[in-house]
């Protein structure tokens, strides 16, 4: 029995470890400024999702020959299956750690076989696994699967690029027009204006887009500082330690080729003597991980353009005062 408890317990071991690889890996592939994840303060709305505000989402990119047009009659061409981000790395990495539990279970599981009728005729036990220890590794098994594919959802959750052209090779068709939700945008926006008469929405997302390209661009230059003024103390500190572990690391996360598609407001409310408007973006960039030493691409593409739909929210007292970034959001929290 304790032989078999043993097993147990080296097989829990070597699937935390492997679930611990897998989980970094996806945390690596998604790195642009928040990580691709949802974090920071939304007032009495930070543990609900934010409100969607491009459905249905916009359709894949197309990979087309550069110099050719699409023209009425014309066969659409089949959208390409387009690779997980982390591509190489990611595949590598997984079908290693694949192989090696497997392999190390496999040979936990039937590795003792043969010793075990030498053992049997001895009069000693069988060290093999039974059925419950199995049940015990598949019920561990489907946890891991459950929480790596939830994470995965939450990091590729994407609402597509518009916009007609990606550098010379991708075409990408305009979105259909938002459906809006069953809100009114203009009364939720209306205690703001009260407080607020200059405030203006077409200023207002020129503001928030010129905040979005500024923070990105002092992520990569891992200008922490830059961000101050643009982001709240509370959210500037949960960027702060994240850029230190990138450079702890020795690793530079780069983002190019920037477009944002859309900028819509989501939702806008008043509380606690604050005023709160979320943003959705539809972007892509291209999105990768290097090393900072040997400039190695670790985790991302430098050459397929990652396409996101996320949330910003910005904050500050009523008034007229300047907006700061409080949180970012994933669609669906």
């Amino acid at each position: 029995m304790k032989q078999r408890m043993n097993g147990v317990w080296a097989v829990f071991g070597v699937l935390c470890t492997f679930l611990w690889m897998s989980a970094a890996l996806v945390d690596l592939a998604e790195a642009r400024i928040g990580g691709g994840r949802s974090g920071g303060f939304r007032g009495s709305r930070s543990t609900a999702p934010p409100r969607q505000t491009f459905s249905p989402p916009p359709s894949r990119p197309q990979t087309v020959t550069p110099g050719t047009q699409t023209r009425p009659g014309m066969a659409t061409p089949t959208p390409q299956p387009q690779p997980a981000t982390g591509g190489f790395w990611r595949g590598v990495a997984g079908g290693v750690a694949g192989g090696l539990l497997g392999g190390m279970i496999g040979n936990m599981l039937f590795g003792s076989s043969g010793h075990a009728g030498g053992a049997a005729t001895g009069g000693g036990g069988c060290s093999s696994i039974g059925l419950f220890e199995i049940l015990i590794i598949g019920g561990i098994l489907y946890l891991g699967y459950r929480l790596l594919n939830r994470r995965r959802q939450q990091a590729h959750q994407s609402g597509g690029g518009g916009g007609k052209t990606y550098g010379a090779t991708l075409l990408y068709p305009e979105p259909a027009a938002p459906q809006l939700p069953a809100f009114d945008l203009q009364t939720e926006l209306e205690p703001i204006r009260r407080m607020d008469p200059s405030f203006n929405e077409a200023t207002f997302k020129e503001m928030v887009q010129d905040v979005f390209f500024k923070l990105q661009g002092a992520w990569m230059r891992q200008e922490v500082s830059s961000m101050r003024d643009l982001t709240t103390p509370e959210f500037y500190d949960i960027l702060d330690k994240e850029l230190q572990e990138l450079k702890a690391k020795g690793q530079i996360n780069k983002l190019e080729n920037i477009a944002v598609r859309q900028v819509e407001i989501s939702e806008a409310w008043q509380e606690q003597g604050q005023d709160f408007i979320t943003v959705g973006f539809l972007a892509n960039l291209l999105d990768y991980t290097v090393d900072a030493g040997t400039n190695q691409v670790l985790a991302g593409s430098d050459t397929e353009p990652v396409k996101f739909e996320e949330y910003w929210t910005f904050v500050r007292p009523i008034g007229n005062g300047p907006w700061k970034l409080t949180a970012i959001t994933q669609p669906g929290g």
